[in-house]
């Protein structure tokens, strides 16, 4: 994903039917010829068969066994295969996802997010070299910009960057993908150190092309504390750029 900065982050088995359908045996006749003509025996062998299977009902006939039989094996397969399936794989999602840059913050040890009941703990990250603010490649966790704002702080603190993937290949969705749901008046809450604050979302998610110009309150660091989430939205594109946009939220502390 890109950061907010504009740099690139970026039932069985099958069934074995039959070789042959079940064979016919003529009765033996008293008095009959110890020798019979070959093609004689399979004219009788076979007007057997068809008035033996005249009065069998067409559904047990053997071809349609060896059909049914068939039928069965295709679909045990199918089942097998998609029960095989990787469900937790999805396709056009972020993969190989980058490390990001631990942060630390002195007076702050642990920060966890609620949304709608859902809890994820948060990470604190800080700027790669490269200048892009990475978040942890485990999308169920979140990371906070240690540079940044303590969520909820008091005075001219300037805003608090919270950022997430919103997808990865073999994990699934990621926690920030929440993001690009909330509407204006829902409640996220940042727990600091296990002190609660809750933030109000100002208006409906941003969303902004990567590369292009970020709000002014993303970089803000002498305005009144609000609370800013970021994750990655948009068209998948795939590459280093993994979609096209930015989702950006913004929200206010509760007093």
């Amino acid at each position: 994903m890109t950061d907010q900065f504009g740099s690139d982050e970026t039932g069985k088995e099958p069934g074995n039917a039959p070789g042959c359908e079940p064979s016919i045996e003529p009765e033996a006749e008293t008095g009959a010829p110890d020798h019979v003509d070959a093609f004689d025996q399979d004219e009788d062998q076979d007007d057997g068969q068809a008035e033996d299977l005249q009065d069998v009902p067409w559904w047990k006939q053997p071809r349609v066994y060896i059909a049914a039989i068939a039928l069965i094996g295709v679909i045990a397969l199918l089942v097998i295969a998609q029960l095989n399936r990787n469900d937790s794989a999805l396709d056009g999602a972020q993969e190989n996802l980058p490390t990001p840059a631990q942060g630390s913050r002195g007076a702050v040890h642990e920060m966890e997010m609620l949304i709608d009941g859902k809890s994820a703990p948060i990470d604190f990250v800080q700027l790669t070299d490269q200048g892009s603010l990475i978040p942890p490649t485990d999308i169920s966790r979140l990371g906070w910009y240690s540079a940044s704002a303590i969520p909820g702080e008091e005075g001219a603190a300037g805003s608090s960057v919270i950022t997430g993937h919103v997808n990865e290949v073999d994990q699934g969705d990621g926690y920030a993908a929440r993001f690009a749901d909330l509407k204006a008046g829902d409640t996220v809450t940042v727990k600091v150190d296990g002190e609660s604050r809750d933030f109000t979302v100002s208006h409906d998610p941003i969303q902004v092309v990567k590369g292009a110009r970020m709000p002014d309150s993303v970089n803000d660091a002498v305005g009144e504390n609000r609370l800013v989430l970021i994750t990655c939205g948009g068209e998948f594109v795939g590459g280093t750029l993994g979609y096209a946009d930015n989702i950006i939220v913004e929200a206010t502390p509760v007093r």
